[in-house]
């Protein structure tokens, strides 16, 4: 039992060590109340060439999925909606980024002591390690507008930037994360501006 226990421990802080983390800086501006249920919403893209894109019907089913804990129920027409959420993202083509740091080099020196050779094992120097590469800046904006009173001109009650900047330059493996962010303690203080860290599985 003890060492099924000591497994269970062990394989528990292999996990963590492999989890990342993605930091977004978010802000929120809003006049939505803090409610337990909002309505309807229908989600779209920022035009209908995106809208209609396979990658955005993907997008859209995880944004859902996220919205619905928090009082909204997905429709799929706009007349039978409540609001309407635009979803938008985009990331750039990458910079070119070089951290240096040291590494211990190891091996054995020998020395005389009384006439006689002694060895010794340990740290014999250090070496200095580049790393080069290529940092990347995701920006994700939700919009939020009330379509009850009129579809043609919604009022607009919701709007969030987030931008993140990683390593990870695939944008539909790290917008799930930008997601949870934006939608931390939804709706949020209006006007607030705050870094949010959400866990990442690290692949890209």
């Amino acid at each position: 039992m003890v060492r099924k226990f000591l497994v269970v421990v062990f394989l528990l802080g292999l996990l963590q060590g492999c989890l990342r983390q993605v930091q977004s800086n978010v802000a929120v501006f809003h006049s939505l109340p803090a409610a337990k249920t909002y309505g309807t919403i229908f989600l779209s893209g920022p035009n209908d060439e995106i809208s209609n894109s396979l990658e955005f019907r993907s997008h859209s089913a995880v944004l859902g999925g996220k919205l619905a804990p928090l009082g909204f129920r997905v429709v799929d027409s706009i007349e039978n909606a409540d609001y309407l959420a635009v979803l938008s993202y985009a990331i750039d083509s990458g910079r070119q980024e070089t951290s240096s740091y040291t590494m211990p080099r190891h091996g054995s020196t020998t020395s005389y002591v009384g006439g006689y050779a002694v060895t010794s094992y340990g740290i014999t120097g250090y070496t200095t390690v580049t790393d080069n590469y290529t940092v990347y800046t995701r920006q994700v904006a939700l919009d939020i507008f009330d379509v009850r009173q009129s579809k043609e001109k919604p009022t607009k009650v919701y709007e969030a930037r987030a931008t993140s900047q990683g390593t990870c330059g695939t944008i539909v493996a790290i917008l799930p994360n930008i997601m949870d962010a934006i939608l931390t303690d939804f709706p949020g203080t209006s006007g607030e501006s705050k870094r949010i860290n959400v866990e990442w599985n690290g692949k890209c």
